[in-house]
């Protein structure tokens, strides 16, 4: 099976991506690329999907941990636990913690990695 790569974005200064819309593909995996500020990835998901405006909440495990990747450049990381994805269809992804988001230095293009 092929990995579906999906851009996704951190504008310069920020922490926070904009919303994607991931379709289809179930989240397996993240690389990062060359230049990359250092942090970890957490995400954000809509806690009322039906609503015509978001609203948007930080995403956790059953277990109360906020959901986190370690993001290094120039690397790929497969989540060890892709299930804590599903179901989820739109997605915010951010560098740093919900509690120390850390700004991304320039644009910085990340890429999901989904299988169909």
């Amino acid at each position: 099976m092929q990995l579906i790569p999906i851009p996704i974005t951190i504008l310069s200064g920020q922490s926070l991506s904009t919303e994607l819309d991931l379709g289809g593909p179930r989240l397996c995996g993240v690389a990062f690329p060359s230049a990359w500020t250092a942090a970890s990835l957490t995400f954000q998901a809509p806690i009322n999907a039906d609503a015509e405006t978001l609203v948007w909440g930080n995403l956790y495990s059953d277990a109360g941990t906020e959901i986190s990747v370690p993001g290094t450049v120039d690397r790929v990381v497969m989540f060890s636990n892709p299930s804590l994805f599903l179901g989820v269809r739109r997605l915010k992804v951010r560098s740093g913690t919900s509690g120390t988001p850390v700004v991304q230095a320039a644009n910085r293009t990340l890429y999901l990695l989904g299988v169909p």
